[in-house]
Parts: structure tokens; C-alpha cells; sequence
């Protein structure tokens, strides 16, 4: 049965125009990456009804939490890794029941890799897609700035400026095993989310990585997998995937829906995961004898907050 999502208030009220020259959120002003031009000051006003003022807070971020949270992997990588998630992407789309204009929430958005794709395959909806990065926020807003629906914010997941209750559908592709406060992130995004409102996840486990040596045996070395040291150093979490349905049972949700995604062997895909993960371990000095194939269970999960009567 399809969980159904609430309809949403009229996003485009009648709000000044903010002064648009900013890149960085102050006490008062959220940071709308690429809303400088004046084609954009509109959706700069949008997003601004969407701000809880007492919510916002101030940037750059502390220099630690900055590094803990760098994305390792080339733009190749992260284009094919969209590309293969992209079914379950539209299992998620086509699961929810969709009412007017809802806004969709893209959380660690990056350059913007999945947050068009929500303008396309959802109707009349609004797309916010918020990163810790501002060079990669600064490039995505570049290739969408004709998109009207589509914003992209300067904002970190453990402490959100927005309002309660004003999102439809929060999406998280790869990036809670970069957070190291990953409850407080949910507790955050599961705040903005209406009653009825979805989160849905992708995100992987390496507990149960594999690596063949030659395509019908596995000669791979016992865990933990030069892989996993690798992104515990970088701060991590290897094993997000498993863990959220039970962190996801702790918060407001009363239906979790989670498996993991169906795989085939794809020899120019599999080529390029192994080169981005042996120049990854390269970086960090670890030894690492290259396999023929790779594979890591990769976890989807779909919840519903449930609805206080």
C-alpha cells in the first residue's frame, strides 16, 4: 500500500526580496548558493518562507567538521553510482502518493547529481538541495540556474534552518555515512518533515563486502577490507546501510520499508569503482592488491513519519 503525503501550503507567498549578494548564511539571511543573478531573486524570496529564523546559523563551519565530511570520490564515480541507483530512485517516486507541489528535500546534495531529476519526475514539485560544500553548491546552481524549481542552500544536515513540518519528501543518497553525528541529523531532517512525510534512503554496508580475485572465485582477505580502514580514517561510517532501519525505529516513523538493491556485473562500471577506490587508498597510503570484481551490499530504506492525531 502507498504512503500517502499530506498537501503542502503555498510556498510562493509574498516576501521581500532579501539582499542577494551573500553566499554564506549570517543570523538572518539563509545562504541560497547562485541566487546572486537577478533571474534567480525569486527563488531566493521562495526558499526565504521556508526559513525558520531562529534555526539559521552562521558559516564557514568549524575547520574539523569541514574535513570529516569531504567527498573522496571523483565526479565519474558519483555520476555511474547515480546512475545505478537511479531504479530504486523511481521505486521512490512511484511508491509515494504525490499531492500539490511538494517540496523535496536533497540531503548532501553535492553538485546536484539526483536533485534535478525530483523537478522531472515529480510533479509540480519544488526541489532543495542543501550541501556543507559551497564549490560544489556554487557548480550545481551553474547548471540549473534556469530551473525555477530548484534551489540549492548552504546548510549543515545536524542543524537545519528550515521550518518544522514543511517537507514532503527528504531524500539521502550516500551521504549519513559522512555525518558523524548521524542521530542528530536524522532528528533534524525527521523535524522538517509534515506528518506523513517520507524519508528515503540509499546508503551502503560494507559488513558484507566481497572481492573476487578472478570472476568465480572468492580469494578475498579477511575484513576489515583495506576499503573500510579507509573511510573509518576519513570519518566515515562503513556500515550505515545496516544501521538505519534500527536508528530510524528510535524517531517518529510508524511504517520502515528497507532491503537492499538488486546487482549485475557491469565490466566499464565495476573498471571505474575500482579505479576511484584504488586511488582513494592510494591517497591514504594503504596497500591494496587490486581484485577483478567488488561488490557491497547497498541498503534502500523508505519511511513514513507518522501523523500525531
Amino acid at each position: 500500500m502507498p504512503f500517502g503525503i499530506t498537501p503542502q501550503r503555498r510556498l510562493f507567498e509574498d516576501t521581500p526580496i532579501l539582499p542577494t549578494n551573500a553566499c554564506r548564511v549570517t543570523s538572518s539571511k539563509p545562504a541560497v548558493v547562485g541566487a546572486h543573478s537577478s533571474p534567480n531573486t525569486k527563488k531566493f524570496a521562495a526558499i526565504t518562507t521556508l526559513v525558520a529564523e531562529s534555526k539559521c546559523h552562521k558559516f564557514p563551519l568549524d575547520k574539523k567538521r569541514e574535513a570529516q565530511n569531504v567527498q573522496p570520490y571523483t565526479p565519474q564515480y558519483l555520476h555511474d553510482q547515480a546512475k545505478r541507483t537511479a531504479p530504486t530512485r523511481y521505486f521512490f517516486y512511484q511508491q509515494t502518493i504525490w499531492h500539490a507541489a511538494p517540496i523535496c528535500l536533497d540531503i548532501g546534495c553535492g553538485a546536484g547529481s539526483v536533485t534535478p531529476e525530483m523537478t522531472q519526475k515529480i510533479p509540480q514539485s519544488t526541489a532543495i538541495g542543501f550541501d556543507i560544500d559551497l564549490e560544489l553548491l556554487t557548480q550545481g546552481a551553474h547548471d540549473s540556474q534556469d530551473n525555477q524549481a530548484l534551489h540549492f542552500l548552504l546548510a549543515d544536515a545536524t542543524s537545519l534552518p528550515f521550518r518544522a513540518g514543511i517537507i514532503d519528501f527528504a531524500f539521502d543518497h550516500f551521504t549519513l555515512l559522512w555525518i558523524p553525528n548521524r542521530m542528530q541529523a536524522l532528528k533534524e531532517i525527521t523535524e522538517t518533515l509534515r506528518p506523513h512525510g517520507i524519508l528515503a534512503c540509499i546508503e551502503p554496508d560494507y559488513a558484507g563486502r566481497i572481492e573476487l580475485f578472478n570472476k568465480t572465485t572468492i580469494l578475498s582477505p579477511k575484513p576489515p577490507f583495506p576499503i573500510v580502514t579507509a573511510l573509518i580514517r576519513l570519518g566515515a561510517d562503513p556500515f550505515t546501510g545496516g544501521h538505519l532501519p534500527r536508528e530510524l525505529r528510535q524517531l517518529p516513523f510508524d511504517q520502515i520499508q528497507y532491503g537492499i538493491l538488486s546487482w549485475k556485473y557491469d565490466a566499464e562500471a565495476m573498471k571505474t569503482e575500482i579505479q576511484s577506490e584504488a586511488q582513494l587508498l592510494q591517497e591514504k597510503g594503504i596497500e591494496w592488491n587490486l581484485p577483478a570484481v567488488i561488490y557491497t551490499p547497498i541498503f534502500w530504506i523508505y519511511a513514513r513519519k507518522f501523523h500525531k492525531k
